[in-house]
């Protein structure tokens, strides 16, 4: 099982679906302000905003995850940002439930066969609850790569 080094994960949700990321991660969370989109971009990069003074590439998670994206209602929609050392991004989610504290024992490793099957290993975890499962991010992985390479460059 992959060590965990955070308890503390903002969960929230796509498509009625609960993902989390570690709190420390996360910078902070807004409503969308204007996006402007990018001519000719990756498709899940939705577009660009001015936030105070800086610009940051707007990734749609559910696109990224290969999830279908519900875009209606965007008002009621939340932008998590994260930084990385050289590269802030926010991620497009559909809501922000809570900040989640999690033990050891709630974790499970992703099945080898469904490990096998995702893009650069953007899962780390599964956290099994009562009655839900939350899919924990390898925010690491979002940004190697080829993905790294194309934020980078708006």
């Amino acid at each position: 099982m992959t060590r965990i080094d955070h308890n503390k994960l903002v969960r929230f949700n796509i498509n009625n679906d609960a993902f989390a990321l570690p709190i420390d991660d996360v910078k902070e969370i807004i409503r969308p302000i204007n996006i402007v989109n990018l001519p000719q971009s990756p498709s899940f990069i939705i577009g660009v905003i001015n936030l105070r003074g800086t610009i940051i590439p707007i990734v749609s998670l559910a696109l990224r995850l290969g999830i279908s994206d519900d875009n209606s209602n965007i008002n009621n929609k939340r932008i998590l940002i994260v930084e990385r050392p050289n590269l802030t991004v926010g991620f497009f989610v559909d809501t922000v439930t809570d900040v989640m504290t999690t033990v050891q024992s709630h974790y499970e490793d992703i099945p080898n066969i469904a490990r096998e099957n995702y893009n650069q290993n953007l899962v780390r975890n599964i956290i099994k609850l009562d009655q839900e499962i939350v899919i924990v991010l390898d925010l690491n992985a979002f940004f190697t790569g080829e993905d790294a390479e194309q934020l980078m460059a708006i």
